[in-house]
């Protein structure tokens, strides 16, 4: 695409066409993988490739000449950086521009991370789900993962997309709040699973929906609920708004709480009290809709346990991951993430995400996670990232919501089902999708 890219930012330039239109060529070309390294762009080409990310993503700055030229500076020292991940040997993934090209790390830190947290309080495990409820004497044809047997056979990939329990992507914005999304992320799926119509549920149906990737009409409740209740409520169980806060600790306001509000009646304002000071929390318990469910609070994972953290997102439905982003991480385009630079230590995490799948891609294990910045970031706001070495930390600190009908928790939940789906899929050889590949 270089020749083409080249007369795309000329005719920008000359009015000719829009600098927008050049992007998909500009990202081809600048980020085309560490297989075939692309050449480096002239100064007058990343000026360019500027001018088109101005436009794209709207940028205030665009009419201050002082701070467009700071901004353009960064964004050179980013195209170097993307340039630099891309030509690394062995490379598993690949770098690309996205909404954080002008900004320097530091001001990414301040702007999108979170506080480092301590994820301590997740280290006993309380994983009622997975003690007990699944066969407790391995098959004879179980796998071995991460040095020992799981307790069935499970499905060489999975992806909870495919079924129509999660919300579409959002956007957290400048706010440290990812662990509001991750917690809202997870609520929203394991609400969606408690509610499923059990009447519909057959191997050829679930098979079929896969394949169409319309499986909604399966579950009786489908709604987004209030990051932003979060950030204003949640303070008294050690969460911190914009500043941070932990998955399960949410879990817990929640269950106090007895439900959270909707997206609708709460909507989200890019922070919290410290953005807003005359902002107080404005939780309405007649606002909430949690349709039979009661929420029980958190069920934490074994810390640094990947079997558990595996059987949990394979049988149970999306799990919150608490872990640590380093510089490299927010350049992120597509492929299994991997990183010798970041930590394991529990106190490190800085973002939260939600584990929603695992598979394999060219013999490397990986999680599916998605993301709270954006559909732009990633591919479609999600990402994969490197499964059974506790990469980044991601198996630091581990939960997802209890919730159950009534006073008395349901032993069937989603993990039958899904046991049933994963044999059935191997035994029709149902094609994984690509949409998301």
């Amino acid at each position: 695409p270089g020749p083409l890219l080249l007369v795309c930012l000329l005719s920008s330039l000359s009015m000719k066409i829009s600098a927008v239109q050049c992007l998909p060529l500009l990202f081809t070309a600048l980020f085309a993988g560490a297989a075939a390294a692309p050449e480096r762009l002239t100064s007058e080409q990343v000026e360019a490739a500027f001018q088109s990310f101005v436009s794209e993503y709207g940028k205030s700055y665009a009419n201050d000449p002082e701070e467009l030229s700071r901004r353009l500076e960064i964004f050179r020292d980013n195209v170097r950086a993307v340039e630099e991940i891309n030509s690394g040997p062995g490379q598993t993934w690949e770098a690309g521009l996205n909404e954080y090209a002008d900004l320097t790390w530091e001001e990414f830190q301040g702007r999108v991370l979170m506080a480092e947290q301590d994820c301590s309080a997740t280290q006993e495990a309380s994983l009622r789900s997975n003690k007990g409820l699944l066969r407790t004497s391995a098959p004879p044809h179980s796998r071995k993962r991460y040095g020992r047997s799981l307790s069935y056979e499970f499905a060489p990939w999975f992806d909870w997309r495919m079924y129509g329990v999660l919300s579409p992507v959002k956007n957290q914005g400048h706010c440290g709040s990812c662990w509001t999304f991750s917690s809202t992320g997870s609520m929203e799926a394991h609400m969606a699973l408690k509610n499923m119509r059990k009447e519909l549920a057959s191997g050829e149906v679930d098979v079929s929906c896969i394949r169409t990737q319309e499986c909604g009409g399966f579950f009786k409740w489908a709604k987004t609920l209030s990051e932003q209740q979060l950030i204003d409520c949640a303070r008294g169980f050690d969460n911190h708004g914009c500043h941070g806060g932990l998955p399960s600790h949410a879990f817990s306001y929640i269950h106090w709480q007895g439900g959270q509000d909707t997206e609708n009646s709460y909507p989200y304002q890019d922070g919290g009290i410290e953005k807003h000071p005359k902002h107080t929390c404005r939780y309405n318990a007649s606002k909430i809709d949690v349709a039979g469910v009661v929420p029980g609070g958190p069920i934490n994972i074994t810390a640094f346990d990947e079997d558990e953290l595996f059987e949990a997102v394979a049988t149970m439905g999306p799990v919150s991951i608490a872990y640590e982003v380093v510089r490299d991480f927010r350049f992120y385009k597509k492929g299994v993430y991997s990183s010798p630079k970041c930590s394991t230590d529990r106190h490190k995490v800085n973002h939260a995400v939600v584990a929603v799948g695992y598979g394999t891609h060219e013999g490397k294990d990986y999680w599916i996670m998605r993301n709270s910045w954006g559909a732009s970031f990633g591919m479609a706001g999600h990402f994969w990232i490197e499964r059974g070495v506790n990469m980044c930390g991601l198996a630091d600190c581990t939960s997802y919501p209890d919730v159950y009908r009534g006073a008395i928790p349901e032993i069937e939940y989603a993990h039958t089902h899904a046991a049933m789906l994963h044999n059935h899929i191997n035994s029709q050889q149902a094609p994984v999708s690509t949409v998301y590949a």
